[in-house]
């Protein structure tokens, strides 16, 4: 491992050996700004976090990260995992700065994934089959979201992502309760395998003027457990009457 130091503070990581490390790495550095482990496979819990002047990540062949991995570095810019595959909870919570984000082999998220980085645009996460139990992504620079292989996701999917106008998951199935919420702009979505819908599925979203679903889903009420099949447009009318 080469470490490089200025002032007596470290500033530089570099390491070619180390392939797994446990909980609590690399947190609260105030002079850190680089970060290579061209080993590293797997990383714990709560990793990777509060680094005031990291700018630099690779890790190359990360295959899987705990719970709050890559937490508010404030001045990371992009971040290329090209072999991550799973991911646990708060998944890059809080990086303001984040505008570019290549996640090419993620399969399995964990819940509030990418929640707040205020400066993504894109998102696109081909590999993506299913999301943890609840909020996926919450972030008001998102303007375009990419998921073809998702087949099912949690409570509180897309909420407030204000500058997303269209959403299209070809393969999704089932969806969790409050699938879309406050999404202020959203104009159009696409769900044409859609099954199954949760309580409060789509809400607050004051734009939706087009929706392409099967003419009829099953409509499951979380608060007593009935399930029902519902006329889609119908249904969906109720609480959005904008829709063509």
């Amino acid at each position: 491992m080469i470490i490089t130091i200025t002032k007596k503070k470290i500033t530089k990581i570099v390491d070619h050996k180390v392939k797994k490390i446990g909980d609590g790495f690399l947190k609260h550095n105030t002079s850190l700004t680089s970060l290579e482990m061209t080993a590293l496979e797997t990383v714990g819990d709560d990793c990777l976090g509060y680094n005031k002047c990291l700018t630099t990540v690779l890790l190359p062949k990360l295959e899987e990260a705990g719970d709050a991995f890559m937490c508010k570095n404030e001045y990371l810019t992009a971040l290329a995992l090209p072999n991550l595959v799973k991911t646990g909870s708060y998944f890059l919570y809080l990086n303001y700065l984040v505008e570019q984000l290549d996640l090419p082999k993620l399969e399995k998220v964990g819940c509030l994934f990418m929640f707040k980085n205020t400066s993504l645009t894109y998102l696109a996460l081909p590999e993506l089959v299913s999301t943890g139990n609840s909020f996926f992504c919450s972030n008001r620079s998102i303007e375009q979201v990419d998921l073809p292989k998702l087949e099912e996701t949690c409570s509180f999917f897309l909420y407030e992502n204000e500058r997303l106008t269209y959403l299209a998951l070809p393969k999704l199935v089932k969806t969790g309760s409050h699938f879309l919420t406050k999404n202020e702009c959203l104009a159009k979505i696409v769900l044409l395998k859609l099954k199954r819908i949760y309580s409060s599925f789509l809400q607050y979203s004051i734009s939706l003027t087009n929706v392409e679903m099967p003419e009829k889903v099953i409509y499951i009420d979380l608060i007593n457990g009935s399930e029902e099949t519902l006329n889609t447009r119908e249904h969906l009318s109720m609480t959005n009457p904008n829709l063509i």
